[in-house]
C-alpha cells in the first residue's frame, strides 16, 4: 500500500496530484454546477451513513485496544470507544432516547464480540492502533483544524451571483463555513484501515470495496452541494500521507501504543 511501492513512486504521485488540485482549482465551481442534484439517492445515503463504516472500524479498534491493556489506559480508551458509539448512534437516529439507547447497545454489542474473539496475536492489536492512529490524526486533528482556518463557503451556502465563492488555495480565516476540507470523505477514508487486520487476497479485497466506497461518498458530498472537488481531494492527500507514514515501520510509533 506505500506509495513508494507503486510504480511511478512519490515523485508521480506528487506530479499526479499537482495537476488534479490544479484542475480542481479552475473547475471546483463548475463541476459543482453540473453535479449538485444529479443523484440524490447517493447524496442521501452518504450524508446520513457515509461516516457509520468509518466510526464502526474506529469503535472496534478502540475495544480491542481496551481488551488488551489495563489501568487507567484502559479507562481512556473506554472513553474514546464511546465517541463512535455515539455518532453512529446520531446517524441512526434523531430522538434523544433511541440515540442514548443505542450507544450503550451498540458499545456493549462490539465489546462482547471483540471479547469473544480474543486479541492474543499482536498483529491484531497493532492494526488496532494504526487505525486509531489513522483516525486520530486524519478526520479528527488534521481535518478538523484545517476547517476551522479556511471558512470556505458550501456550495449549497453560496448566493445566486456566486460571489462568495473562494478557490481552494485561498483561506478566509474563521467564519462558520467548514466546506474545506471533506470531513465525510476523511471519516471514509478509516475503512481502508480495515486492510491492516488482513493478509493476501482478504487484504487486496478490503482495498478495492473500501476505493469504492471512498469514491462514492466523495461523489454524494459533491452532489449535495456540501463540498467542491478539492474539499475531497484534499482529504484524499492527508489521508495518502498518513496512510504512507503507517506503512512505513521505520521510526513509526503509535500514538495508541500500549
Amino acid at each position: 500500500m506505500g506509495i513508494s511501492q507503486r510504480p511511478f513512486g512519490i515523485v508521480g504521485f506528487v506530479i499526479l496530484w499537482i495537476i488534479l488540485f490544479v484542475l480542481a482549482a479552475i473547475f471546483d465551481l463548475s463541476i459543482s454546477q453540473s453535479l449538485v442534484g444529479s443523484s440524490e439517492t447517493i447524496g442521501h445515503i452518504t450524508a446520513e451513513y457515509g461516516e457509520v463504516p468509518g466510526f464502526l472500524l474506529i469503535l472496534v479498534s478502540a475495544l480491542i485496544l481496551v481488551s488488551s491493556t489495563e489501568g487507567k489506559r484502559q479507562l481512556l480508551y473506554i472513553l474514546v470507544a464511546m465517541i463512535p458509539s455515539v455518532a453512529i448512534s446520531l446517524a441512526l437516529w434523531e430522538e434523544l432516547l433511541p440515540q442514548i439507547i443505542s450507544s450503550v447497545l451498540i458499545f456493549f454489542l462490539v465489546y462482547q464480540l471483540v471479547a469473544n474473539v480474543g486479541i492474543e496475536d499482536p498483529r491484531v492489536v497493532e492494526a488496532a492502533q494504526k487505525t486509531a492512529t489513522f483516525a486520530t490524526l486524519v478526520p479528527l486533528v488534521l481535518i478538523l483544524s484545517i476547517k476551522s482556518i479556511w471558512g470556505r463557503v458550501r456550495y449549497r451556502d453560496l448566493d445566486p451571483s456566486f460571489s462568495n465563492f473562494t478557490p481552494w488555495y485561498f483561506p478566509q480565516g474563521y467564519t462558520g463555513n467548514f466546506s474545506f476540507p471533506s470531513g465525510h470523505a476523511g471519516m471514509a477514508w478509516v475503512t481502508i484501515c480495515l486492510m491492516y487486520y488482513f493478509t493476501g487476497r482478504r487484504r487486496l479485497i478490503i482495498q478495492v470495496v473500501s476505493g469504492i466506497w471512498i469514491v462514492l461518498v466523495s461523489y454524494g458530498r459533491i452532489v449535495v452541494g456540501a463540498h467542491y472537488l478539492s474539499d475531497v481531494l484534499f482529504s484524499a492527500t492527508l489521508s495518502l500521507i498518513v496512510l504512507y507514514l503507517l506503512d512505513r515501520r521505520i521510526k513509526y510509533q503509535s500514538l495508541f501504543s500500549i
